[in-house]
């Protein structure tokens, strides 16, 4: 019996989740992402784009709480929606405001996605470190 539902993934919403014990999954990609691909100049239609390099909060707080981290990521899924190329300042509006402001369509212009096939590729956990803490 697997029970999965969407949350807040805000970190008050994922302590809240690790102090209880739950299992979670973060996937990463966000508003940055979405303006760093395809139709950006310099990149090409099969691209993939993560930025993790600044994104180290998951990490801490797998270490404090003890919890191994799975790492996961989805080829395939920057190829379901196409987007408008907008003026960089759109980008710095959406990033400031926390929301994407961006136009996604699909086949014949429609909000639905094109069929694309996904693979997954999952790695084997990370175990972060034990630390004694003097009890």
């Amino acid at each position: 019996y697997i029970m999965s539902y969407y949350r807040d993934a805000s970190r008050p919403a994922v302590e809240t989740a690790l102090a209880r014990g739950d299992r979670i999954g973060i996937a990463p990609g966000g508003i940055a992402e979405m303006f760093e691909g395809y139709p950006k100049p310099m990149t090409h239609p099969n691209d993939e784009c993560a930025l993790l390099q600044s994104r180290k909060g998951i990490i801490r707080l797998a270490i404090k709480y003890g919890v191994p981290v799975i790492p996961v990521y989805c080829f395939g899924s920057t190829k379901i929606l196409k987007r408008l190329q907008l003026p960089s300042i759109i980008e710095k509006i959406s990033n400031a405001m926390r929301a994407s402001i961006c136009l996604f369509f699909g086949p014949f212009g429609f909000p639905i996605p094109f069929r694309q096939r996904f693979l997954f590729a999952i790695g084997d956990p990370i175990y972060p470190p034990t630390y004694y803490n003097g009890s």
